[in-house]
Formats: C-alpha cells, sequence, structure tokens
C-alpha cells in the first residue's frame, strides 16, 4: 500500500465532482442520465488532472466507469466506479443520488472511501460542504456499497 495521497484521486472524488453536483444538479442529471455520462466523467477527470498537474502526479482515467443502480427499488443512482483505490481517502466508488426538494432537483452525494486494505467507510458530501462519516465497511465492493445505501438513503 501506498502511503502518499495521490492528489488527483482525491481531488476528482472530494472537491471537483461534489462540487460541480450541488452547484448545476440539473445540468449533470442530464448528462448522467444520457449516453454522454461515461465521456462526461473522463473529460472531468482529466480537467482534474490538469488542475493538479504542477503538484502531483496526473492519473489515467483506467477503470472510471458510470452506471445506473436502483438505490431502494425506486431511485435511479448514478454509481461511479474509481479508478483503484490504493490509499487512505481515496474513493472506491460515488453514488449521487437524485431527489427533488420543493420541485427542484439536487444530489446526495455519497463515497465510499478506502481506510486501509481492511476497512473502508461510506460518507457524505452535504450541500453545506460537511463531510459526515456514516458507517464503516471490511468490504470494499459495488455490491456492499449498493446495499449498505439501501440501508442508509431515505429520501421523502
Amino acid at each position: 500500500m501506498e502511503t502518499k495521497i495521490r492528489k488527483h484521486h482525491y481531488t476528482f472524488a472530494h472537491m471537483v465532482l461534489n462540487k460541480y453536483a450541488f452547484k448545476d444538479p440539473e445540468s449533470l442529471y442530464g448528462i448522467i442520465d444520457s449516453d454522454d455520462g461515461n465521456d462526461f466523467l473522463k473529460k472531468l477527470w482529466a480537467e482534474t488532472g490538469e488542475l493538479i498537474s504542477k503538484e502531483d502526479n496526473v492519473l489515467p482515467d483506467s477503470g472510471l466507469n458510470l452506471e445506473i443502480n436502483k438505490i431502494n427499488d425506486d431511485l435511479d443512482a448514478a454509481i461511479i466506479r474509481m479508478p483503484e483505490a490504493v490509499n487512505a481517502t481515496e474513493a472506491g466508488f460515488i453514488a449521487l443520488v437524485p431527489y427533488k426538494d420543493q420541485g427542484i432537483r439536487k444530489f446526495k452525494y455519497y463515497v465510499l472511501e478506502y481506510i486501509n486494505k481492511n476497512i473502508a467507510s461510506i460518507c457524505e458530501w452535504t450541500q453545506d460542504d460537511k463531510y459526515l462519516k456514516i458507517i464503516e465497511t471490511t468490504e470494499n465492493n459495488l455490491e456492499t456499497f449498493v446495499s449498505k445505501l439501501n440501508d442508509i438513503i431515505i429520501i421523502e
């Protein structure tokens, strides 16, 4: 396991995509709900690399993938598989869970964050830029992430 935080990986999951999701959810929803979702993510990954290129290594987008999964049998959540997480604070998966608040589309933003080779945590970024650790898990895979989201997401 590496010990240095890879800025590209961290910045994409914790600073770039979440800000985009909260700033312009309607636009992002349209993109992820189309055939252009994966291309958009790869472009955003490349742009993130340009932002950090003077400070750290730019990483390839290998493994970056978007798929739609049902949460609680009725919410179509965009699940983003990240390039492999190898260091603490790197995300294995991101979930963008759309909902409407007084007719306005918004997202809940969840991250399955790597702690070490045996433990991951599911955390939520909130609209007001708070980072809330919700639960730890010993499994760092898509099935566990979606299952845990089913347990914790309640949108009225």
